[in-house]
């Protein structure tokens, strides 16, 4: 235990309880004591051998005017930001946020505005008579998803203990904020074009078969790129991240353009390029202000209603992004699966069978029904006849492709623009032989299917 005492007063002070083996730092630059006004005692936690928090620890005396106190507090949140560590903010501020007068209003939206979220949303203090929330939890908006808080019910007291459950960022998270890309620099794709631009193609134009043949193609390409364009290791850090809940996508695309015309700027002393930066700033500085004018002006719309406030948290709190990849058990049959091969295997069942069962929907059980369907339509007498693909007709095609997604075999779009002028008379080949013989290449039936959860339980594959 680490305390704080009052030295002019009889009796109070602030107190952390700590696990042994937790090593922590008490942070004078982070206190702010004016005993009788406020009391602010800060540590600053190591939870492991990277993973460093700031824990501020808060009360607010009764008799403090809270006109005083706002200003005094705004100060010090205003120091925090300069804080590189998460900072929790935990106490008892004797603001009731269950009753959203005047100056409890100005407390709510000051967190806010700062970016911390409060966790408890239950009474704190219960009497016969009355029900506050003056303790509770703030923390920054990116470990709000990640936490959940309690409150621990004791009848012989009416002051209930606020608990928060913060989900430590174990390694393997770490390792999932830390992704393999290709490296695509300019050197390498020179190298990637120098090495192509020499290789000879003759074990795909002797293979008769389509299947084959790609893949002899795959088998001389794939190694060259992988040699030329290596992955690198790259990690998303924490300052890169939207900490400020009003800045979304378009925010952030905002800012990215701004930044990027700053340093255009410096290598470029044009009055053009100082020009377009400065378009290109106002227009950043407007979006943003802007964005955070919208969502201060929520909670204003909402004043006095507290369900109103309440879904506008919850909906930061949750946020509306898509989930990606969390599939950590389904059910078949009734039986849980949770291994990963045996779930994408069932998967794979389950999206490869859809074209079946619409056809027994259609069919209402009768299979010979579903069959005779369209023979009405058809029409014999038109023959339907491949012709040909000419190298201009590949080259619009590979000009007018957008997207960058790689396939099974990772060769990247940009790369392969690069090296296009060389590997367009062996694709021609491919594709007419393919033509030809009529048969579809194994490689390219293997695709990548990512299930995205729409609503309802996870473990339900129609939900995905």
């Amino acid at each position: 235990m680490i305390s704080k005492v009052r030295n002019r007063m009889r009796q109070g002070g602030l107190s952390f309880f700590l696990k042994n083996g937790i090593q922590f730092e008490e942070k004078d630059d982070l206190c702010l004591w004016i005993e009788g006004k406020v009391d602010i005692f800060s540590v600053e936690t190591v939870f492991d051998e990277n993973k460093k928090m700031v824990i501020c620890l808060v009360y607010k005396p009764p008799s403090t005017p809270s006109g005083e106190f706002l200003d005094l507090f705004d100060d010090y949140l205003c120091k925090l930001l300069s804080v590189k560590n998460e900072c929790i903010i935990m106490g008892d501020f004797n603001f009731d946020l269950l009753c959203l007068n005047s100056y409890n209003f100005q407390f709510f939206n000051l967190m806010l505005s700062h970016g911390y979220f409060p966790m408890n949303r239950f009474p704190s203090r219960i009497t016969e008579h009355s029900a506050t929330l003056i303790d509770n939890m703030f923390l920054p908006s990116n470990l709000v998803s990640d936490s959940y808080c309690d409150i621990m019910i004791h009848p012989g007291s009416d002051r209930l203990p606020v608990t928060c459950t913060i989900k430590q960022r174990s390694p393997t998270y770490e390792k999932f904020r830390r992704k393999l890309i290709r490296d695509l620099r300019l050197e390498h794709l020179h190298e990637f074009r120098e090495q192509i631009s020499v290789i000879s193609w003759e074990k795909v134009y002797e293979e008769p078969d389509p299947s084959r043949a790609l893949d002899n193609f795959f088998g001389i390409i794939t190694p060259i790129f992988e040699s030329a364009c290596p992955f690198k290791l790259t990690r998303k850090k924490e300052r890169d991240i939207p900490r400020k809940p009003w800045i979304d996508d378009e925010v952030v695309e905002a800012i990215n353009a701004r930044k990027a015309c700053f340093f255009k700027s410096l290598n470029d002393s044009s009055e053009e390029s100082k020009n377009e930066y400065i378009r290109q700033r106002n227009l950043a500085n407007k979006l943003i202000r802007s964005k955070k004018k919208n969502y201060i002006e929520k909670f204003n719309e909402q004043k006095g209603d507290m369900r109103g406030i309440w879904q506008t948290i919850n909906g930061v709190i949750k946020g509306t992004g898509k989930l990606y990849g969390l599939i950590n058990a389904i059910t078949v049959k009734g039986v849980t699966v949770t291994d990963k091969q045996q779930t994408a295997d069932e998967f794979g069942k389950f999206f490869s069978g859809i074209g079946s069962r619409i056809k027994e929907d259609t069919s209402h059980g009768d299979p010979a029904k579903s069959d005779t369907l369209f023979e009405d339509n058809r029409c014999e007498h038109h023959k339907f006849q491949f012709e040909k693909a000419s190298i201009e007709e590949l080259t619009k095609i590979v000009k007018n492709l957008k997207s960058n997604a790689a396939g099974i075999n990772g060769l990247n779009l940009k790369a392969f623009k690069v090296v296009s002028v060389y590997l367009l008379p062996c694709l021609l080949y491919l594709v007419n032989l393919s033509l030809e013989v009529g048969q579809f290449p194994e490689a390219l039936k293997q695709a990548k299917v990512l299930p995205l959860f729409k609503s309802g339980n996870q473990q339900d594959m129609t939900n995905w």
